[in-house]
């Protein structure tokens, strides 16, 4: 399992609940491991979190693995100290929106999130505004399934208080306060990972899809991604393979395969 985080602030809470030590080789992001989880911290802003994700993926040896973003957010409405998971994550500066698959049971609150290029401070919406969750989620989405890929946030500051009274200290603190929620998506995810990992069936399945069509290298990562989320939604690798059979061409059969998938994912 994978969390990226912007700051040593928000770090250490996690470092210390999760027994992670110093990873002590030389890495281009700060870094913390055990045997089960790997934490980095990007640093604050959207380059550095997709290139400390695009490091863990490329670090990373499972089929599906878990990615999490977690840290402090401003938000529009929810009271300081509170927890929410991202629901909708839009961009002040790309187009692309993204829905986290909402797959987590639990009463965590839940909320759409923005990502600024600059920290807000006058909150124009009731929803969450951080500097991460976007990169992050644009990034993770390259190298596993998105029902592996959640954003975790703590409100940090809101119309009733300026984010420039908070200090390390009180991030710290925020962050402690909900890790009983934050172990409680851990435990959730862990368990999704161990069931969306393919197991020999389903490499021998790949191998069967790939024969079908001439796929190029790009082609073949792209059907890598869409497999895992047919397997992670349970349809049928029959109907998987005669949708790729469909098509006249490679282009046309990967097309085919998003359409069949598009109905069966969960947006909120």
């Amino acid at each position: 399992m994978n969390f990226v985080v912007a700051l040593p602030t928000e770090a250490k809470p996690i470092v210390e609940a999760f027994g992670l030590k110093k990873y002590s080789q030389k890495t281009p992001f700060p870094m913390y491991k055990n045997d089960l989880h790997t934490l980095v911290i990007s640093g604050v802003g959207k380059n550095r979190a997709s290139s400390a994700t695009g490091y863990l993926l490329g670090r990373n040896q499972s089929t599906c693995p878990v990615f999490l973003n977690f840290g402090i957010a401003g938000h529009g409405s929810l009271p300081l100290g509170s927890a929410f998971l991202a629901t909708r994550i839009i961009s002040d500066q790309e187009s692309e929106n993204y829905y986290p698959p909402q797959i987590i049971s639990s009463r965590i609150r839940k909320s759409p999130l923005c990502s600024v290029s600059k920290p807000v401070t006058d909150y124009p919406e009731e929803i969450g505004y951080d500097m991460e969750a976007h990169a992050f989620f644009a990034t993770a989405c390259l190298g596993t399934t998105r029902e592996l890929i959640q954003v975790f946030k703590v409100v940090s500051d809101n119309p009733n208080h300026s984010i420039a009274q908070i200090d390390g200290d009180q991030i710290t603190q925020l962050i402690a306060g909900s890790l009983p929620d934050f172990q409680t998506i851990c435990g959730q995810l862990q368990s999704m990972e161990k069931e969306i990992n393919p197991k020999s069936e389903e490499i021998e399945f790949k191998t069967i899809g790939y024969s079908i069509h001439p796929f190029s290298q790009t082609q073949r990562h792209l059907l890598d991604r869409l497999f895992r989320h047919a397997h992670s939604l349970a349809i049928d690798q029959s109907i998987i393979l005669a949708g790729l059979r469909s098509g006249k061409s490679a282009k046309e059969a990967i097309r085919n395969l998003e359409k069949i998938l598009e109905p069966h994912r969960v947006i909120k």
